[in-house]
């Protein structure tokens, strides 16, 4: 918290961070490894004259059930209870914070997958006005499920449980009678990986349009200027999906277009899948693996970034800034790719707590980088330090990034023609 010093007039900024893990695992007191060094330590982040705060909330189930019984029991739609644990935490804090010696009116809220996908939710979110002053989105998407999906899949779920032969019970007693282990048994939180049929929801459990804390659509909200105008930050990694996908036997291009067939063709059809596979070539990339990796990181985050910044850049005149993580870290002899998360531990500093390890000096650059960028953000809406790039707003014509690498760079066009592509493919 802060620097160890008196709080400046007004207060220090404050970063409030949602941690990620598809809405179904993961805490703010997560550990690197076996250790006991947490990787969402705000020590560093703080040193430079902020308040850091990580909040938990609730994940599966607990988080995010939707269920008739649940609506006739509160008089009205009853979900979204991991949004509603975050407004909470969020108003605790505007509450509190000035006796913490911290500036509410400086506060950015960010995110990372699961976490940034949440902080779009408040980002359209009524009940999450004022709550905060800028907003960072890192490696998120807009996807929600309509209340009538939701309660469907919860009542297909139960109809196999423990709850099913109620025997007069009413259904909440026994669900509440479980214990969180057995309500986790009965409704299995699961996050989708390899699976483009379920493109619009990448989690079995997450927030949903009940009509009160989420009205409608993120995207449909958004365009419609019914959401709050504020600052935003909005990137990815440079290699998302290289650690989540199995790309064993992706050797060859004619591994690669078997694989895209294989998982596109009941989506897109023979037609569309050709125009992926000429889209993503194995001679463009270092393996075909690597094809396979651009292809999927492209469809997941990377393109959905590109529409989600366009809404806002055509609905508010707040600026946006967008950044692109693409430093491969080096370990030994060989270079860890820019995978989903990866940026995390420059942020946090992680890369300076792994045991026996000790960053080179590129990667700490990178790491610097990224904590004077958020310590800008929450201070002045802007991500721009001295002695980088210059970072300028994100416009639609250039498209354009920050590219945290060493060396930093500026970038115009990020994934442009692939993204064109799948906008076309996709009817986006």
């Amino acid at each position: 918290m802060g620097t160890g010093n008196a709080p400046p007039v007004g207060g220090w900024p404050v970063l409030v961070f949602i941690h990620g893990g598809g809405n179904v695992f993961g805490g703010s007191g997560q550990a690197i490894g076996q250790t006991q060094n947490l990787v969402y330590d705000g020590a560093r982040l703080a040193s430079r004259g902020l308040i850091v705060v990580t909040l938990n909330y609730r994940l599966g189930a607990l988080g995010w059930l939707s269920l008739p019984a649940l609506d006739e029991e509160a008089g009205g739609p009853s979900t979204n209870f991991a949004l509603l644990d975050q407004q909470a935490a969020l108003r605790w804090l505007h509450e509190h914070l000035p006796a913490l010696g911290g500036d509410p009116s400086r506060l950015h809220l960010f995110g990372e997958s699961a976490g940034a996908v949440n902080t779009i939710m408040h980002l359209v979110s009524p009940q999450s006005e004022g709550l905060f002053g800028s907003v960072g989105i890192m490696s998120g998407g807009t996807s929600t499920r309509s209340l009538s999906a939701a309660q469907a899949e919860a009542t297909r779920a139960i109809a196999s449980s423990p709850c099913a032969d109620l025997a007069g019970r009413p259904l909440l007693t026994c669900l509440r009678a479980l214990s969180p282990e057995a309500v986790d048994a009965v409704l299995p939180g699961e996050v989708y990986i390899g699976s483009p049929q379920v493109r619009g929801a990448s989690s079995s459990f997450g927030p949903v349009v009940d009509g009160v804390v989420l009205p409608e659509a993120p995207l449909e909200r958004i365009r419609g200027g019914r959401h709050h105008r504020v600052p935003v930050l909005l990137g990815t990694t440079a290699e998302e999906m290289a650690e989540l996908l199995d790309t064993t036997s992706i050797r060859s291009q004619a591994d690669l277009e078997r694989a895209i067939r294989l998982a596109f063709r009941p989506v897109v059809g023979n037609t569309g899948v050709d125009r992926i596979v000429e889209t993503y070539p194995a001679s463009s990339y270092d393996s075909a693996a690597d094809a396979y990796i651009a292809l999927y990181s492209d469809f997941r985050f990377v393109c959905p970034a590109t529409l989600l910044i366009e809404a806002l850049a055509a609905a508010q005149g707040e600026p946006l800034y967008r950044y692109w993580f693409a430093r491969r870290g080096a370990v030994g002899q060989r270079r860890i790719p820019a995978s989903h998360g990866r940026e995390l531990g420059y942020l946090f500093g992680g890369i300076h707590r792994i045991p026996f390890f000790t960053p080179q000096q590129e990667d700490r650059e990178v790491g610097e980088q990224m904590e004077r960028a958020w310590a800008a953000m929450a201070e002045r809406g802007s991500p721009r330090t001295e002695g980088t790039p210059t970072w300028d707003a994100w416009e639609a014509g250039r498209d354009n990034a920050y590219v945290f690498d060493a060396p930093a760079a500026i970038m115009d066009g990020v994934r442009s023609s692939e993204c064109t592509m799948w906008r076309s493919l996709l009817g986006l």
